[in-house]
């Protein structure tokens, strides 16, 4: 009571208040969850993943119990950022699904939980916005599996078919990875080619290329090629609707992909004279 009555006071440099600005923008940018999935029972799915690559939003209300379901095979260790006189926090295994119970003991809390926990030995943080509503609440929020790595598709079923493999494919046997979407929801048929129309209609474009683009019905995924900061940095965004106008849509970057907040009917990539036009096959 006595540090809330006479709080430390003391103005920051200029040279902190400047970087502090910086790092708050930056901040801002980086802050890319991904759509959440509604499921079952009126369970979401969240893709934000892990190592605070998102941060998601649980809503709760006193007298109920909410839940977080982490990844299978995640070991939590701790939860930070709740106070014990405001929330109800509860860890459990349930089979082999790390879970976390809240409950609020009151409305119109809006703070953040870190639930630091190890992943197959590597350390990795969740972030999870909280907020404390009279009567609505979330019954359980599910964390998706992080993945972001490149890994090597078998051809087991195959081999035991006898059936001949793509020689391209078991050579190398890579695929681009794909984030936690469910697979009935994405959409591959997007055409890519070069060039832009009107001055722009030939380009060369292969530095600028997307490597695969796919919607899930609410967002669109561009998977850039690696180096574009050597090229000169990511190309501009714009997008057009079935009419052929341009739209004005919200773009985030995460790692090397682009995530646009609708499915727009055409994207264009401009970087200088290079241009890439990304159309629905079909529209």
């Amino acid at each position: 009571q006595q540090s809330i009555a006479t709080p430390p006071e003391g103005p920051e440099s200029a040279a902190t208040r400047v970087l502090a600005r910086q790092s708050l923008a930056a901040s801002r940018a980086m802050d890319d969850t991904l759509p959440v999935i509604g499921g079952a029972n009126g369970t979401v799915n969240s893709l934000a993943g892990g190592s605070l690559a998102g941060r998601p939003v649980l809503v709760c209300s006193p007298l109920h119990t909410c839940i977080i379901e982490l990844p299978e095979g995640v070991k939590p260790v701790t939860t930070v950022g709740v106070s014990k006189s405001e929330w109800r926090v509860q860890q459990a295994i349930v089979g082999t699904q790390p879970e976390i119970f809240l409950s609020p003991k009151f409305k119109g809390l809006h703070q953040n939980i870190v639930v630091a926990a190890t992943d197959q030995g590597r350390p990795i943080n969740y972030e999870i916005r909280l907020v404390s509503d009279a009567v609505r609440y979330i019954p359980a929020l599910k964390i998706e599996d992080s993945g972001g790595e490149v890994r090597s598709w078998k051809t087991d079923l195959q081999t035991a078919d006898k059936a001949p493999t793509d020689q391209s494919a078991t050579d190398k046997g890579k695929v681009l990875p794909l984030p936690n979407i469910r697979l009935n929801h994405v959409n591959l048929r997007w055409s890519i080619h070069c060039g832009g129309g009107g001055w722009f209609r030939s380009s060369d474009c292969k530095p600028i290329r997307p490597l695969r683009v796919y919607d899930d019905g609410t967002h669109t995924f561009i998977d850039m090629p690696q180096g574009l900061a050597s090229h000169g940095g990511f190309p501009i965004l714009q997008a057009r609707n079935a009419s052929g106008h341009l739209i004005g849509v919200d773009t985030q970057i995460r790692g090397n992909t682009y995530v646009v907040d609708s499915v727009p009917a055409e994207i264009l990539l401009r970087l200088g004279s290079e241009v890439v036009t990304i159309q629905q096959e079909g529209k």
